[in-house]
């Protein structure tokens, strides 16, 4: 059984010397992160709503962080030109703000940030 709308999901990975370091799932149309808050949830659902695509379960291998893997996935992204969201723990908003993502929604005590590309 599968989704109805799963045709909207891309599966990135990265490879180096036949290596999986890491990977990600972007959605234009659905919606992966879990939410406890309505504030964040309803974020969420206008960012998907006005075009942005939801970038989630980003990770990197953690023995080949800090090599620019991250970096690169994130420039991978950017040249598609098209806006796209993310939540993320407070740890990991400096990385993605020094990088072109604006805060949406801040942390609080029991949710990620909200995080998005510039349309």
């Amino acid at each position: 059984m599968s989704h109805p709308r799963v045709d909207c999901i891309q599966l990135m990975i990265v490879v180096e010397n036949y290596e999986l370091i890491g990977g990600a799932v972007i959605s234009s149309d659905l919606i992966f992160n879990q939410f406890q808050s309505y504030k964040h949830l309803e974020q969420a659902d206008l960012l998907q709503e006005n075009g942005y695509g939801n970038f989630s379960y980003f990770c990197i291998k953690a023995s080949r962080r800090k090599l620019g893997f991250a970096s690169k996935v994130l420039r991978y992204i950017d040249k598609s030109k098209l806006p796209f969201w993310l939540a993320c723990k407070p740890t990991l908003v400096d990385f993605y703000t020094s990088r072109g993502f604006r805060i949406v929604v801040e942390a609080d005590e029991r949710n990620n940030a909200i995080l998005c590309t510039q349309p």
